[in-house]
């Protein structure tokens, strides 16, 4: 017992030691830029949902003295493990968010100052959608990797048809549907070209509408510094990009146009296009393995996202992942340490030897502006690190609701009930709200 008391006494010590050092580093202003390799960091407690052999494998050997605890956690259970630990006075020093859920987390980061990073320099570094973390009081997080949507293409469909090139621009689709879906019956659909129309069978449907309206010119919700703003339909050289999205979206289940192709008696679109009976799937980088795994057998490509025709602001919908130092870490300066090095905090690209590392062992583009401008040569990942520089989303605090909302909006216009306008208005008004009870409830508990 004696001595398990005499280490506990030391161990507490020790962090004792690092909270000292964390609050003068992050009250006094000690940058990173002073930190020398001899410096012992201590331990620190990671949570994330990266694999615990892919973390493994990132962090076999640290050019700089710290002891890592790496804990995985589900996606899905990652945020309510981390408030019950929280809770108790317990938890890690920095959390991995998952793909697109920085918003959840951000009541429990630590927002680090510009001794840390400057607005400037973290511009400058990370990709435009990596500003989605720059707040009021600091930085939020740093961003690691980005999973942008794409387009797999089937090519056997395409060279069957006599089209050579992918189309780049959406409103190519309307000739090139007709063309390329077979409807047996007048309505039973044996092959379609684009799956768009429906909600419950078309895979990340949001995301998909999502992006058309950020193409069309709205931001959904606008985060400036942290200020949440509801935008959807403002119109833009009278064009109303939430109308505009919606109408484009669900041509495609309607039976009274040629471009009808889609319906919600097929599988879904992700099964359609591992199965060979969809000429094009809109998915998300980290799916490529998995649509190889499903069908080994399938001839297919990847290419950008089309986009309006002459658009100057290209954009897809991507889900980037960081990771932030927890407000509860007993060790900030070693949290902080840490998020700096995995993040590639740093013009010199000599350091950002961990930022690479995950991005390959993730097999996803990363924020860094350095090493996207290197693009490998492999021929999917090429396609993700352009989609990379151009990806775009909106903090959506409550997935669910908006899942609901979503699905709704997307049903009552394809039923005709009401005019798309009217459904879009709704559909704000629904946001509007679920962003201003956030608000309501982020404040309350600060």
């Amino acid at each position: 017992m004696k001595e398990t008391n005499t280490f506990q006494l030391i161990l507490l010590g020790v962090f004792g030691f690092f909270i000292i050092i964390g609050v003068m580093y992050f009250a006094g202003g000690g940058g990173l830029e002073q930190d020398e390799d001899e410096i012992n960091y201590g331990t620190i407690t990671v949570w994330g949902f990266i694999s615990e052999r892919d973390f493994s494998d990132i962090f076999s050997e640290l050019d700089f003295t710290m002891e890592i605890e790496y804990v995985q956690k589900p996606e899905e259970t990652l945020l309510r493990e981390m408030e019950k630990a929280l809770a108790k006075s317990k938890g890690p020093d920095v959390i991995i968010m998952p793909p697109g859920q920085f918003i959840s987390f951000r009541e429990y980061l630590l927002p680090l100052p510009e001794t840390y990073i400057t607005n400037r320099d973290f511009s400058d570094l990370f990709v435009e959608q990596a500003e989605a973390y720059i707040g009021e009081e600091g930085i939020y997080a740093m961003p690691l990797v980005i999973d942008p949507m794409v387009m797999y293409w089937n090519r056997s469909i395409f060279n069957s048809n006599g089209v050579s090139r992918v189309p780049s621009v959406w409103d190519e689709f309307k000739t090139l549907t007709p063309k390329m879906t077979i409807v047996e019956g007048g309505t039973t659909i044996t092959r379609s070209t684009l799956p768009m129309g429906e909600f419950v069978n078309v895979t990340h449907a949001k995301d998909i509408l999502s992006m058309l309206i950020m193409q069309s010119g709205a931001p959904i919700v606008s985060s400036d510094r942290g200020v949440l703003e509801v935008d959807v339909n403002s119109p833009i050289d009278g064009i109303y990009p939430g109308v505009t999205a919606f109408d484009f979206y669900t041509e495609f289940s309607n039976q009274k146009l040629p471009t009808y192709n889609w319906n919600r008696s097929l599988p879904s679109s992700v099964e359609m296009f591992a199965g060979n009976n969809s000429a094009v799937y809109l998915g998300y980088a980290s799916e490529a393995a998995d649509i190889k795994r499903q069908n080994p057998h399938l001839n297919f490509d990847v290419a950008m996202v089309p986009q309006k025709r002459d658009t100057n602001n290209k954009i897809t919908y991507g889900r980037m992942s960081g990771a932030g130092v927890l407000i509860n870490s007993n060790n900030k300066q070693g949290a902080a340490k840490f998020v700096s090095v995995l993040s590639g905090k740093s013009s010199d690209p000599n350091k950002l030897t961990y930022s690479l590392l995950l991005s390959e062992t993730l097999h996803l583009p990363p924020t860094h502006r350095l090493l996207l401008n290197n693009k490998p040569n492999d021929a999917f990942m090429s396609v993700f690190y352009d989609s990379a520089s151009i990806s775009k989303s909106w903090p959506d605090p409550s997935p669910g609701e908006t899942n609901i909302i979503f699905s709704e909006a997307i049903d009552t216009v394809v039923s005709d009930r009401f005019s798309t306008d009217v459904v879009v208005s709704g559909l704000e008004r629904q946001l509007d709200s679920i962003i201003s009870e956030f608000i309501r409830s982020s404040t309350v508990e600060e």
